[in-house]
This record gives C-alpha cells, sequence and structure tokens, in this order.
C-alpha cells in the first residue's frame, strides 16, 4: 500500500494510479484519533485498579522475606517489617534487621514506596511486625488492610505461627 496523490480529472482518479487522496488520508487520521480519545479512559481505569493489587503483592512479598529471613536466621538476626504510614505523601514500607523498628540497624533498612493513592492501616503495635530469628514466630499477630482512595481492597493477614494469609 503506497501514499502517493494522484491527479483527478472530472472528479475521478486517473486509470490506473494507486494511493490515498489527501481527504482520505485525512479522514483516517481523524477516525483514528477519536478512536484512542474513546480507548484512552478505559485503559487508564484498567491501570488504576491494578495498583492495589499490586501494593498487595508488595507487601505480603515483603513479610515473607522479612520472616524467612529470620526464620533461616539469615546474619544471626531478627528481622521485621514497619509500615510508616503518611497522612500527607505515599505510604512506605520498611524491612528492617533487629529486634524492633527502634532498635533496628538503619544502614541495612530496605524502603519500598507505595503509589500515594494506596492506604494502608495495620492492627500492629506500632505499625510493625517483628519475626523471631531461628524459629521465624511473629511477636504479635494482627493484618494489614491496603486500600484505595479509601476504600478497603485487601487483607493480609498473620497468625500465631507465623503464617500470612491474604484475602
Amino acid at each position: 500500500m503506497s501514499l502517493s496523490f494522484s491527479p483527478i480529472k472530472n472528479g475521478k482518479r486517473g486509470s490506473g494510479c494507486k494511493g490515498f487522496t489527501l481527504v482520505e488520508l485525512l479522514i483516517s487520521i481523524s477516525i483514528l484519533t477519536l478512536l484512542s480519545m474513546m480507548a484512552f479512559p478505559a485503559f487508564n481505569n484498567l491501570y488504576a485498579s491494578t495498583k492495589p493489587e499490586e501494593a498487595a503483592i508488595n507487601v505480603e512479598e515483603e513479610l515473607l522475606v522479612a520472616r524467612n529471613f529470620a526464620s533461616s536466621g539469615y546474619n544471626d538476626s531478627d528481622y521485621g517489617l514497619y509500615f510508616d504510614i503518611s497522612e500527607i505523601g505515599a505510604d512506605r514500607i520498611i524491612r528492617y534487621k533487629g529486634g524492633s523498628y527502634a532498635d533496628r540497624i538503619a544502614a541495612a533498612d530496605i524502603v519500598t514506596a507505595l503509589d500515594e493513592s494506596i492506604d494502608i492501616t495495620t492492627t500492629f503495635f506500632g505499625n510493625e511486625i517483628n519475626f523471631a530469628n531461628g524459629t521465624g514466630a511473629p511477636a504479635n499477630t494482627g493484618y494489614v488492610d491496603i486500600g484505595y482512595t479509601g476504600t478497603s481492597t485487601g487483607r493480609i493477614s498473620i497468625n500465631e505461627y507465623g503464617i500470612i494469609l491474604s484475602d
């Protein structure tokens, strides 16, 4: 398919000439533009709807890593997660090495920032969960609720055995 402009005589193209006229090209481009403008909001909503699931995956993955590090005795230390819940900006998840967030080794912190539209709430005392060295047993039990712009969309809970369950 070639794009060539052929002379039009008497309202018809010359015989044997192939290609599109300028008007045909402009109409095709305008139709494609309208279709893409209608499709953009649908794709944007699809992207926004995946943010809570992505945040839930991040939280669950960090919980598993902290528990596995502690239960395997990695670096002979306890490990935990601190949920830095911000009223202004993005919430953060901080995986720390140590017996508590206050007594952690700050140089070993791994910080995961969540999207600003994600809301996190926890029932953990001090917004932290700590796993014991060698056993991986949690210091407390509770759950993390993950929401998107004020609506709760998922819950990740930890029982007394350190089993992490997501709803």
